[in-house]
């Protein structure tokens, strides 16, 4: 049957639909006088990135475009549709064989965060020099070649953490001078701490403590070096976590 969408919720369901089934195109009617533009495409989009760190990758460009009775929203993807129909579902396997080398029984949730950051920090490099392969920004990258940029660290701690029953968010902003970077937000106890997993893992010959320099650290502290849309995130509170 034809698609119909009467709200943004609707709107939310179809294009994570989209991106489950690796579609490229979706042609749907609007009704109740809902009419999305591309900005509600755009922040749905960035809600689903931070929500579902498996299926919503590698997107390069999209829009939207029609009349209410025949709209369509259309993605294009930095990689062929059949790679990386197969890269989701390798990742699902990668994903298990990495919890089976982290050991979490008897682990409080304080400590399952520090030993998938330690496995991370263990497990993946930061590649040389650009240009970084299209790859690199995924779990699947990060899991299987050991070889992440900045978002990949940060969605293979994401699929990591959530699997263990720990809510943790995929943060995107600037560093200040570098520009863009992506991280963590984790959730301990009812409260939000940053981490920054890729950051953790740049400094460790020089610095034992390198690791948990960026683990569960507070907004105060992120903003010596990095700017993002705080409205949009969870706030942290005024202490890093005390372990």
């Amino acid at each position: 049957g034809e698609l119909v969408i009467a709200s943004r919720d609707d709107l939310k369901q179809a294009m994570h639909q989209m991106f489950d089934e690796t579609k490229e195109v979706m042609n749907f009617r609007c009704e109740g006088g809902y009419l999305p533009d591309i900005d509600e495409v755009k922040e749905v989009y960035l809600e689903l990135e931070r929500e579902d760190a498996l299926d919503v990758i590698c997107l390069g460009r999209y829009g939207i475009s029609g009349t209410a009775d025949n709209m369509m929203i259309f993605y294009e993807y930095n990689l062929e549709t059949d790679q990386l129909i197969q890269m989701k579902e390798e990742t699902r396997s990668l994903l298990a064989q990495a919890e089976s080398q982290i050991n979490v029984e008897g682990l409080s949730d304080y400590e399952i965060v520090c030993a998938v950051n330690d496995y991370l920090c263990d497990t993946i490099v930061y590649p040389e020099s650009e240009p970084y392969a299209e790859e690199t920004h995924t779990a699947y990258s990060a899991f299987k070649n050991g070889s992440a940029v900045c978002d990949g660290y940060a969605r293979a701690a994401k699929l990591l953490l959530n699997d263990y029953g720990i809510e943790c968010d995929l943060a995107v902003g600037e560093c200040i001078p570098d520009g863009g970077h992506a991280w963590n937000l984790v959730n301990l106890d009812g409260e939000w701490y940053h981490m920054d997993v890729t950051w953790n893992d740049g400094g460790a010959e020089w610095d034992e403590n390198a690791r948990s320099a960026y683990l569960l650290v507070t907004d105060d502290f992120m903003r010596q070096s990095r700017v993002w849309d705080e409205a949009v995130y969870p706030d942290t509170p005024a202490e890093p976590y005390a372990g």
